[in-house]
């Protein structure tokens, strides 16, 4: 589903904010709203055209939940640069803001597309074998707060199906890697969390 790009072609930073508070001094900013909005495209055409080089990648693999295939080392390396270059395109996101932590981002479109490019990644990594990654990927589109447990009807409506469908996703990987790790109170609390936005979404 497009995303409306007027909504989020308006941004606050706050220019009083520390370094310490996720703030970079270092990185210029587009400067007019034209500039932000054509930054901000570029970006998430960047992030689609890796999306399609995941599925690619991923073509004649089980599901990405359903277990972790054995595949060959051209395969893998392939993999692993699709997470990386999903990194790159979390980089210039926060550099949209100037920011250096997700959870300093202030524009909603921002955060939405900081969600599926670490979704991406977090796929990305797990099928290659890096669960620890992975499951940091997923930490780290969590922590966006893209959506949250409070008030989650509201937040389907306002995030949209596509936002909610990967936000579901996010918590149903990082469960099933927390379980791999023999973490099953975690995958539980985060299985929950899963149930509880599938049914917000089907309200």
């Amino acid at each position: 589903m497009p995303l409306d790009y007027e909504r989020f072609n308006r941004m606050v930073v706050d220019d009083s904010a520390s370094e310490d508070e996720g703030v970079d001094p270092d990185v210029k900013l587009p400067g007019t709203d034209v500039g932000l909005l054509k930054a901000f495209i570029a970006v998430h055409e960047q992030r689609l055209d890796v999306d399609r080089q995941l599925r690619k990648a991923m073509r004649g693999t089980a599901d990405v939940f359903e277990c972790l295939p054995s595949l060959d080392q051209q395969r893998l390396e392939r993999l692993a640069s699709i997470a990386e270059s999903y990194e790159d395109v979390c980089e210039r996101i926060l550099a949209l803001e100037g920011v250096r932590k997700e959870t300093s981002l202030q524009s909603s479109g921002h955060r939405i597309e900081m969600l599926q490019a670490l979704l991406g990644a977090a796929k990305a990594l797990f099928l290659t074998g890096d669960v620890s990654g992975a499951e940091d990927c997923c930490s780290r589109a969590l922590a966006v707060g893209v959506l949250s447990s409070k008030s989650l009807a509201a937040a389907v409506q306002a995030g949209g199906r596509t936002v909610s469908a990967s936000t579901l996703e996010v918590w149903l990987l990082r469960s099933k890697m927390q379980l791999r790790r023999g973490d099953s109170v975690a995958a539980r609390a985060g299985a929950l969390e899963a149930r509880a936005l599938a049914r917000a979404m089907s309200d």
